[in-house]
């Protein structure tokens, strides 16, 4: 798979926050809160760093699109890498970012495209309340974490061992964070 990534480097500490979530997990209760938060956080990096390292691969009218569409959203005064994680996952969806990328690279992004980021922010947002106790199936959010470093080359997955498209069943951790 090529790697989106436009210089050879990680997100700070991937493998140490991802035994976090994974330790975070196991451990219910709490820990599924500290998971989510957690992943979310991976999640609004990784999606800043696919748009720093792509955003000029992009062809004139998709880059002019994403500017547009930044300026809106950031009133004219912010830019992408001062987004709330909300406000990120608007401007990848209304300016088509990932359309614009796959059209510019020809890489396949259906692993990122078939991710819900607004249920992701829903889920992430419930967690930060002080009172929100996070389920099980809400720290499932590892598993977007994972799919999205793989996808931008940031941690390596064994795919002969994940297929990323294949049904999930209940219970079972593709994984091995459970």
């Amino acid at each position: 798979m090529s790697n989106l990534s436009s210089r050879d480097n990680t997100l700070p500490n991937v493998e140490e926050k991802l035994d976090l979530i994974r330790d975070s997990r196991r451990r219910g209760g709490h820990g599924y809160t500290i998971a989510v938060k957690e992943s979310a956080a991976l999640i609004d990096v990784a999606l800043k760093e696919l748009i720093r390292g792509n955003l000029l691969q992009l062809k004139d009218a998709a880059q002019l699109k994403f500017y547009a569409e930044q300026n809106k959203i950031g009133k004219g005064n912010k830019t992408y890498r001062n987004f709330t994680m909300g406000q990120l996952a608007g401007l990848i969806r209304e300016s088509q970012f990932l359309d614009g990328l796959a059209e510019a690279t020809g890489i396949n992004l259906t692993r990122i495209r078939m991710l819900n980021l607004d249920h992701i922010v829903d889920v992430r947002n419930d967690a930060t309340h002080d009172n929100y106790r996070a389920s099980a199936e809400d720290a499932e959010l590892v598993w977007v974490v994972k799919a999205y470093l793989e996808v931008l080359g940031m941690i390596l997955v064994d795919e002969a061992q994940v297929d990323l498209n294949a049904p999930r069943q209940t219970g079972t951790d593709p994984f091995g964070l459970s």
